[in-house]
């Protein structure tokens, strides 16, 4: 599963790129920021992160969800979800970070916010 924020930095939040193997449990995430003046930074999720991440995928109905999410308020992060099922892939956006569930448990734990 892949997962990019693009981060408003008024608001704190920075611009991420995750990237989840949940075959070899394992991940990796990068920080950064549009001003130079915040040093970018990586980190990964815990096991128990990434196992959580996987639960609330297992109980989603993917088919429930939509591809799209937006609110009305102006400068908001945008997320992009890339989950991969073998060859078929899910893409959801959401500017917000606001959709369904799990999208806003996910972006928890992997946005850590």
């Amino acid at each position: 599963m892949n997962l990019s924020a693009f981060g408003v930095e008024a608001d704190d939040f920075p611009s991420i790129e995750a990237h989840i193997d949940f075959l070899n449990d394992s991940s990796r995430c990068e920080k950064t920021y549009y001003n130079p003046a915040y040093k970018p930074s990586t980190y990964r999720l815990t096991s128990t992160e990434i196992k959580n991440a996987l639960q609330l995928l297992r109980v989603t109905d993917f088919n429930k969800l939509k591809t799209e999410y937006s609110v009305s308020k102006t400068d908001q992060p945008t997320s992009t979800t890339t989950i991969y099922f073998g060859q078929k892939k899910v893409i959801i956006k959401d500017y917000g970070l606001e959709g369904d569930y799990p999208l806003r448990e996910l972006y928890k734990i992997v946005y850590k916010y």
